[in-house]
């Protein structure tokens, strides 16, 4: 705090510089510079609650921080017309993508109609659902949907549901479904995956047929939620 000492007999003394003395103790905070700043000892337990906490510490972000420091928690905000908001923290140590997830709901897209399919090429549903990638980095991914697919007689047919990624037919999930001879199919199905989504990704739900019939499909969803990006 820079305080004038008299400690010998014969130092000087004023009436200023005790002034001076007495307006440096008013100024004390603790603050480097002015006094000694308190150590994590000092702090009672629970003496600093949750108004007295800076708004900067979990910040909520469009943008993942240019600059972070290891052990920093940011709050990202997946979808705010949603209100999706995901927890990440930094983690120096980790070579790739290092924002770890620590909580938050799946980014999500769906609908109730349904989709009908008659013919034996891929075909994406017209009626969706397609969800975009906000982040790149490792996701678990959901894909579900309601299938009712006609009986053939004679013929096994074999589809796929995948989950394709920019207009194309990437599996990056895929749910395989056989139809035996003379049966009919009615079932949810539902798969999931960890894998790598890049920043504006549109995700879209295809269906894939070994031969012509008629498939119905209802209720698809897709959702995605970090691992760390």
């Amino acid at each position: 705090m820079g305080l004038k000492l008299w400690n010998e007999g014969d130092d000087p003394y004023n009436h200023e510089q005790l002034a001076d003395n007495f307006a440096k103790i008013g100024a004390h905070t603790h603050a480097s510079g002015k006094g000694v700043q308190i150590p994590t000892g000092g702090i009672e337990s629970g003496a600093i609650t949750l108004p007295l906490l800076s708004s900067s510490l979990f910040p909520l972000e469009k943008t993942l921080p240019g600059a972070p420091e290891n052990k920093q928690v940011i709050y990202f905000e997946a979808s705010g017309a949603n209100g999706i908001i995901w927890g990440l923290r930094f983690r120096e140590s980790i070579n790739t993508y290092k924002w770890e997830y620590i909580g938050g709901p799946f980014l999500s897209s769906g609908y109730e109609g349904a989709y009908t399919q008659e013919s034996a090429t891929e075909h994406a549903f017209s009626t969706g659902p397609t969800l975009t990638v906000p982040l790149t980095g490792e996701y678990e991914i959901e894909l579900g949907v309601s299938i009712h697919a006609e009986k053939v007689a004679g013929k096994t047919q074999t589809n796929e549901i995948i989950l394709g990624k920019n207009a194309a037919t990437t599996n990056v999930v895929y749910i395989p479904f056989e139809l035996g001879e003379n049966t009919e199919l009615g079932t949810r199905v539902r798969g999931t995956r960890i894998a790598v989504l890049t920043t504006g990704d549109t995700l879209t739900m295809f269906l894939k047929t070994s031969f012509s019939n008629k498939v119905k499909l209802e209720n698809g969803r897709i959702g995605i939620r970090p691992v760390r990006v």
